[in-house]
């Protein structure tokens, strides 16, 4: 199941000036990011390397954080979608 996803259609990107993007972290904590035509890809060690060496309040931090802004980020970017599917909502 899938942890966290942002979504921004090529059209609706075009309208805000934009690239388009489709940004998910998988159940496991990898993550994988296309903009535009571009993908990167990096795993769930590489994505919590940052959290090892600040400790775990800082993850708690990010991730209590990046749920509280999904609202702002979807009324800032008309057409994005921000979805949290292991919590079984959207934002």
């Amino acid at each position: 199941m899938i942890q966290f996803e942002f979504h921004l259609s090529s059209e609706d990107a075009r309208r805000s000036g934009l690239p388009a993007v489709d940004y998910v972290v998988n159940n496991r904590g990898d993550v994988n990011v296309k903009v535009n035509s571009s993908t990167v890809k990096w795993s769930v060690e590489q994505a919590r390397s940052p959290y090892v060496v600040l400790g775990p309040q800082a993850e708690k931090s990010v991730r209590d954080w990046t749920r509280a802004q999904s609202d702002n980020l979807k009324k800032a970017i008309p057409g994005s979608e921000v979805l949290w599917p292991a919590e079984g909502r959207a934002w």
